[in-house]
């Protein structure tokens, strides 16, 4: 194996290398070098705030992988039709709360309050409630839309095209989770407009074609996912309720700022990580990138994916080490977009009066912002993000309630129907029994 600065990753100037860091359970390789002793908050990245998340965790390794491949084993299908669209929409709009009630508790407030109450009740919000109500900023930009009689703005990066085979196992665009998604953005948006007629107007900024070159899809698939995600709002009725925006096309007239900071950053990165987020921060995202970067051009079988992803994993393997190396320049990839798109403040600039949401726990830019969930059990009973992995649909009897797994866990279970796209990809899976 090779060690920095021997025809690998270059060491850079002034890294100790002596001391090089690795991957903690995936230990088994070197990575790129990290200082100990660069420690100084005023060099540290724009985006890393202490205890907030940068990007989503991993939870490939801690997940139940079959013995076998689980594409083998015979499994009832059904294809995606109105009954399951009807099976989506009621997952979407199960959710702990009840809109005459809430009135009825909140009757001598004015409308600009009532509604910044619903964005806060825990139905939506995620995130502690009480450092968002104390948030003075967002109290004054739902009071002056409402005002005006414009609807309130709320601008939310979201969408990314992943491609880790074990995540999603076909190559395949947006998939059930993504439908219900958008579905519970439609309700809550239904329910807004109860309390305030012109109701919400929601900025999607997908990030599908921003971090496509970290994430090393092709440049056709992460466009076709673009435009599937704006058909799909289109056939649930609730434009401009929902409004898709490619957020690199978004960045384009920050071109020059944008890219003077993405160039600075790698370079940093590629000298010393530390220098730009904390160690362990650095180390835990590389566990979090190596599990969403696209492996399915180097062609895994099943028990490669899992020698490479699973709970007990083979260091000594090819693949291993390969998808280790390409994990770092992916988190360098992306770090450093992070970097230049939060430098440019273009969603400031672009959303003046908008309010900022977000799908990571945390502040941003040292201020509470609504963390609005992505669908009714995210940061409930799932912790996946609707993109990062197939729904699975369970009923008590009376409601439906998805969760988000990776697919590696639902392929092949002989209680679970999986119900397909037009194209005969994976939507989702929903209880055979129901």
């Amino acid at each position: 194996m090779r060690r920095a600065g021997q025809g690998g990753v270059s060491a850079g100037r002034g890294v100790n290398t002596q001391n090089l860091a690795t991957i903690g359970p995936l230990s088994g390789t070197e990575i790129l070098p990290i200082s100990t002793t660069n420690d100084s908050p005023a060099a540290r990245s724009r985006i890393y705030e202490p205890g907030a998340e940068i990007f989503a965790r991993c939870y490939l390794a801690q997940a139940a992988w079959p013995e076998t491949d689980p594409r083998l084993v015979p499994q009832s299908t059904v294809p995606l039709g109105p009954e399951q669209m009807a099976l989506l929409t009621s997952a979407a709009e199960n959710i702990p709360f009840r809109l005459d009630g809430f009135k009825s508790a909140r009757r001598h407030q004015s409308c600009h309050e009532q509604l910044h109450g619903l964005l806060n009740h825990d139905a939506f919000q995620f995130q502690a409630k009480e450092p968002f109500r104390a948030e003075p900023l967002w109290k004054d930009r739902i009071q002056r839309a409402v005002e005006a009689g414009r609807p309130v703005e709320l601008v939310y990066p979201l969408f990314t095209k992943e491609g880790c085979a074990a995540k999603i196992m076909d190559a395949s665009g947006p998939t059930g989770a993504e439908w219900i998604t958008l579905l519970f953005f439609r309700h809550l948006n239904e329910l807004a407009r109860q309390i305030y007629p012109p109701g919400l107007v929601l900025h999607v900024l997908c990030d599908a074609l921003l971090y496509n070159s970290a994430y090393r899809n092709s440049p056709v698939e992460a466009a076709a996912y673009l435009t599937e995600l704006r058909s799909m709002v289109l056939a649930i009725s609730v434009s401009p309720g929902i409004q898709v925006h490619d957020y690199a096309e978004l960045l384009g007239p920050f071109r020059a700022k944008f890219q003077a900071v993405y160039h600075e950053t790698h370079r940093r990165l590629r000298e010393d990580p530390a220098a730009v987020i904390p160690r362990e921060e650095y180390l835990s995202l590389l566990k979090s990138i190596r599990a969403n970067i696209n492996t399915r051009p180097m062609g895994l079988d099943y028990s490669e994916l899992k020698a490479v992803f699973g709970p007990v994993q083979d260091p000594s393997h090819p693949a291993w080490e390969e998808v280790t190396r390409m994990a770092q320049a992916a988190l360098c990839e992306k770090l450093a977009i992070k970097e230049a798109a939060y430098a440019t403040q273009a969603i400031d600039g672009l959303f003046p009066q908008a309010l900022r949401c977000t799908v990571h726990k945390g502040l941003k830019q040292g201020r509470a912002v609504l963390g609005l969930r992505t669908y009714p059990e995210y940061y409930r009973s799932s912790r996946i993000l609707p993109y990062h992995g197939v729904a699975r649909l369970q009923s008590d009897g009376n409601r439906w309630k998805a969760t988000v797994l990776p697919e590696i866990m639902l392929r092949g279970r002989p209680e679970l129907t999986r119900v397909l796209s037009r194209d005969g990809t994976t939507s989702f899976y929903v209880e055979s029994n129901q």
